[in-house]
C-alpha cells in the first residue's frame, strides 16, 4: 500500500468514525440527562449542557480566528462579516432553527428515554433520521432515491417497528 493510498484509507476511516462517536455520545448524553435530571431537574441539566456547548463553541471559534491552518475550510471563520454573510445567505432567522432543534434533541432525548426506554428511543430517533435525511437529499440535493436506499430505509422502519413493539 502506497503511502497516499494509506491516507485515503485513514483519513475515510476517520470520516467514518465521527458519526459513530456521535452515536455513542448521543446516547451517554441522553441516559446521562435522564440521570442528572432526576436529581436536579431536566430543564437544569439542558442549561447546564448549554452552558457547556457555549463554553466549548467559544473556544473552537476563538481557536479558529488564532490558527485558522488548523481547522477544515468548513470550519474556518468567513472571509466576510457576519452581517454580510448573514445579509447575503439564507434568512436571518434560519439561523435560529438549528439550535432550536438542539434545544429539542437535549430536552426530548432524555425524556424519552425515561418514558419509553433507550432501545425504543434511539431506533425510532434513528429511523426518523433516516427517513428525512432521504427526503432532505432529494429536496435539497437533487438525489434520486436508488432501490437500494429505499430498501434500506424500509428495512429500518421494520427494525424500529420490532424494537418498538419488545
Amino acid at each position: 500500500m502506497t503511502a497516499a493510498n494509506f491516507t485515503t484509507v485513514a483519513t475515510t476511516i476517520a470520516i467514518t468514525a465521527v458519526p459513530v462517536v456521535l452515536g455513542l455520545g448521543v446516547v451517554i448524553q441522553g441516559l446521562l440527562n435522564r440521570r442528572i435530571g432526576a436529581a436536579i431537574g431536566l430543564t437544569t441539566a439542558v442549561l447546564i449542557n448549554a452552558v457547556v456547548f457555549f463554553a466549548l463553541s467559544a473556544l473552537v471559534i476563538a481557536a479558529s480566528y488564532l490558527k485558522p491552518d488548523w481547522f477544515p475550510a468548513m470550519l474556518k471563520p468567513p472571509a466576510t462579516s457576519f452581517r454580510e454573510a448573514a445579509q447575503s445567505g439564507p434568512s436571518y432567522w434560519l439561523y435560529w432553527i438549528p439550535g432550536f432543534f438542539g434545544f429539542l434533541l437535549v430536552l426530548g432525548v432524555p425524556f424519552s428515554i425515561q418514558q419509553m426506554g433507550p432501545s425504543k428511543t434511539f431506533v425510532i430517533l434513528i429511523v426518523a433520521q433516516v427517513v428525512f435525511s432521504l427526503l432532505a437529499e432529494r429536496l435539497f440535493f437533487d438525489a434520486s432515491f436508488s432501490n437500494m436506499k429505499l430498501v434500506g430505509a424500509m428495512l429500518a422502519v421494520a427494525g424500529a417497528a420490532i424494537v418498538a413493539a419488545n
